[in-house]
């Protein structure tokens, strides 16, 4: 091999060398982009139910808590009362109107049963027959189980509806023999939040808790309630002390908001 040949073998070995670590590089912070991605939307949803649980505690004591052992009791074991708002207009004899209001509480649910559960409507998906429904209200069941069979109209196929998680069916809503379209719901299938609600104050994939804070504050004159919930281990290095944005947070020490920083 002369001379030429060996260095046409070496550039080519250098260019494939250059080209997978070039590859491999963009892979790796595709990769990586994704993880923190992934990572910061189990951040929001987790500071979605803080913020639930918050609005909820306040509006049952008048204020907001900065006690993780309070806002978990209050989700455990709260209720959350049923208002209705009645307003009549009555028109008086010098031509204005008086709005008389009424408020009557009709009851109570759970916090835990009400904002602290997912509720989903399982559909039927295709146009047909339902040929067996296997689950009842009241059942537990798990990712994957078959809530229903069903005949497809056209390809007159048997299909099985499986659930996409575990949980408890709240609902039936059709019975053997019912013809269905794909947008007829077929059971409500429902599922807790959080299965355990200790880790309410914990940062995902870690034992490291969000900051949280509850205070007051004078707004127009007036004395406010304000909350605020932060991620204090951001796996974003843009959000670390002195990156270009924030840690993700709800609500705010100094303003009257539940937003979050994500919105």
């Amino acid at each position: 091999m002369n001379l030429t040949k060996i260095f046409s073998v070496v550039f080519f070995l250098i260019a494939v060398a250059l080209a997978y670590f070039l590859v491999d590089s963009v892979k790796s912070k595709i990769d990586q982009d994704q993880l923190i991605a992934d990572q910061e939307a189990l951040v929001i949803d987790k500071l979605k139910m803080i913020r639930d649980a918050e609005i909820a505690f306040q509006a049952v004591h008048g204020k907001y808590t900065g006690n993780w052992d309070s806002l978990i009791s209050f989700v455990d074991t709260g209720r959350v009362y049923l208002i209705e708002r009645k307003e009549t207009v009555i028109t008086l004899e010098y031509g204005a109107d008086s709005v008389n209001i009424e408020i009557d509480t009709l009851g109570y649910v759970p916090v835990k049963d009400s904002l602290f559960v997912i509720k989903n409507n399982v559909k039927a998906l295709i146009d047909g027959v339902v040929e067996k429904v296997n689950v009842s209200e009241g059942q537990t069941v798990e990712k994957k189980d078959v809530l229903a069979e069903l005949r497809s109209s056209q390809s007159r196929r048997s299909t099985k509806l499986r659930a996409g998680n575990a949980g408890t069916i709240e609902r039936v809503y059709v019975k053997d023999g019912e013809e269905v379209t794909k947008e007829d719901a077929v059971v409500k299938l429902i599922w807790p939040r959080i299965e355990d609600l200790s880790r309410l104050p914990y940062i995902p994939g870690t034992d490291k808790k969000f900051e949280l804070f509850a205070g007051q504050i004078e707004k127009g004159g007036l004395t406010v309630s304000v909350f605020e919930a932060k991620d204090t281990n951001p796996i974003n290095p843009d959000r670390l002390e002195g990156g270009i944005k924030e840690p993700l947070k709800v609500g705010s020490r100094i303003d009257v908001s539940t937003s979050g920083n994500w919105e």
